[in-house]
């Protein structure tokens, strides 16, 4: 089964029979590196928690498959829910931290570490807009036009945010 293509095993998914977890697991380990290392460098290299949400990203992946209108766009739609599943982190991290803050009257920690070193030290310094374009296109290597899509901005801003983005990490360096 690991020699089919994407749009087979998605097919043999979506049969719902006794092969399609199978057949799904194998198409989602394919990109699983790709959108782990997103969601390292998005936790600014908390490797545990970008498992996590990866896991997390497998299971409401797998339960909506039956919603994926083009097949032949799999990974740009698995893209969108990695992206929304780190948003939806990033509000639930924020909403508990003010919680805490306002049970404890103490001053909230921030929503995740500065880095120490490396790639995500460089990448904190951009705005999230700009991080998320910089690592959709470059770690989940989505084309410009799966990047506007997913993000539902125009190509041309797709394209204009990722290399200012570029310009500003060069100008860190």
């Amino acid at each position: 089964m690991e020699s089919l293509t994407d749009t087979e095993l998605i097919h043999i998914a979506l049969n719902r029979d006794g092969q399609s977890s199978r057949a799904y697991a194998i198409v989602f380990e394919r990109y699983r590196p790709k959108i782990g290392g997103y969601l390292r460098l998005q936790l600014n290299g908390d490797q545990a928690l970008a498992d996590d949400l990866t896991q997390e990203i497998y299971l409401k992946s797998w339960s909506k498959i039956d919603r994926l209108n083009n097949i032949d766009q799999y990974y740009s739609w698995l893209a969108v829910i990695a992206r929304n599943a780190f948003m939806d982190y990033l509000r639930d991290k924020k909403r508990q931290s003010h919680l805490l803050e306002w049970l404890t009257l103490e001053p909230s920690e921030p929503l995740y570490a500065e880095p120490e070193q490396g790639l995500e030290s460089l990448l904190y310094g951009l705005d999230q807009a700009d991080k998320d374009i910089v690592l959709m296109r470059s770690v989940m290597e989505l084309s410009f036009q799966e990047i506007s899509e997913a993000l539902n901005i125009r190509l041309s801003a797709a394209k204009m945010r990722y290399y200012r983005a570029l310009e500003q990490l060069k100008d860190q360096h």
